[in-house]
């Protein structure tokens, strides 16, 4: 578990908070690799260790498509 997830425990945040927060971790992540590949959705997903149609997904899941 990160460090992060811990002390958010600790201090009380719910669940939902705890998800919110990975998700917008999450959309940073992919957002960052896309423009490393110079949006190259086959070699981004290579880069994240995903499946491409799992990034797609997670691409109009974030509405960056």
């Amino acid at each position: 578990m990160h460090w992060s997830s811990i002390s958010a425990i600790w201090m009380g945040k719910t669940g939902r908070d705890l998800r919110h927060g990975f998700e917008k971790r999450r959309k940073a992540d992919v957002e960052v690799v896309l423009a490393k590949a110079g949006t190259n959705q086959t070699l981004a997903a290579e880069m994240l260790g995903i499946n491409r149609n799992t990034l797609r997904k997670k691409l109009t899941e974030h509405q960056l498509l």
